[in-house]
């Protein structure tokens, strides 16, 4: 109400300072808008600009949008790529560390000692049968590699069996934890000779035919003798585990197997060297050249 009656007192001082407000907002506008511009065109921008503003920021929200939405299906699609990429590097890198591992197993069977007289045919583990107890080894190897039945087959850690059956390609291995299974055993304390090894399932073996009156003990080591032709002499075969006498002539001896018969993957079969005559051929010690025959005992 005041302001109104200063209005009407000062009349004219009102109009100028309403004329200077006005002429402050259109140089202002001008200012803004360039000089080019009519008055029709300065009120128009005065009234459309909000509403332009308004319609550019929806419409750069609409286009944020939509690049995000690009974004997010090209980063969506890089990282499904990488993700192939990093299964793809897992497989290879499993491929490598499964050829590590089997290039040191085979290492560890190039590494193993050739008796004279004997030569090693490789083979790798394909498959296992079993009926109850009556446990049976498949190899990738057979006759037409010189494989027979009663060949007696090795691994880096001791014993793994015999060749039971023979075809071209493949050979059926009866192994050492089977209980129809028999290899002439060595006790290498006492030197005991006259026992062999028959299996009881798992990793245990029984020591059969030990008399009462022969010295045994647990922890004693039991390797091959070698007179049942079958394998050479002072492969490992086990360890003592436990020792009961008997009522009987012969004690109970059971007996740790060597070889874990669960992760056999690659074996050697154990082929004596033979001439035309059926006669063993035994190499030279010194030269290795000059061939010495004995003649091939029969197996018990």
């Amino acid at each position: 109400m005041a302001a109104f009656g200063l209005v009407k007192r000062y009349p004219e001082l009102s109009l100028l300072l309403v004329l200077e407000l006005v002429a402050f907002l259109i140089v202002s506008y001008q200012i803004q808008v360039g000089e080019r511009l009519t008055l029709l065109e300065r009120l128009s921008l005065m009234v459309v600009g909000p509403v332009q503003n308004l319609s550019d920021g929806a419409v750069g929200s609409v286009t944020r949008l939509v690049e995000d939405r690009e974004t997010m299906t090209q980063l969506k699609q890089e990282n499904e790529r990488l993700q192939k990429n990093v299964e793809e590097l897992f497989r290879v890198r499993t491929r490598l560390i499964e050829a590590e591992k089997q290039n040191q197993r085979l290492r560890d069977l190039l590494a193993l000692p050739k008796p004279e007289s004997w030569k090693y045919v490789y083979a790798e583990v394909i498959g296992r049968t079993s009926r109850r107890e009556d446990t049976m080894i498949l190899i990738n190897k057979g006759s037409n590699d010189g494989l027979l039945p009663d060949h007696g087959v090795s691994s880096p850690s001791g014993v793994v069996g015999v060749v039971w059956e023979v075809s071209g390609a493949y050979a059926k291995v009866m192994p050492l934890n089977n209980p129809h299974s028999s290899v002439a055993a060595l006790v290498q304390e006492s030197r005991f000779s006259e026992s062999f090894v028959s299996g009881m399932g798992g990793s245990v073996g029984r020591l059969q035919n030990f008399p009462n009156f022969e010295t045994i003990q647990v922890g004693d080591l039991i390797t091959t003798s070698g007179l049942d032709r079958i394998f050479p002499k002072n492969l490992h075969i086990g360890r003592v585990t436990s020792v009961l006498p008997s009522s009987d002539m012969f004690q109970e001896v059971r007996i740790n197997l060597a070889t874990d018969f669960s992760r056999l993957e690659e074996v050697v079969v154990l082929i004596q060297i033979e001439d035309d005559a059926g006669q063993t051929i035994v190499l030279d010690a010194e030269a290795g050249q000059t061939p010495q025959e004995t003649p091939r005992e029969d197996r018990p």
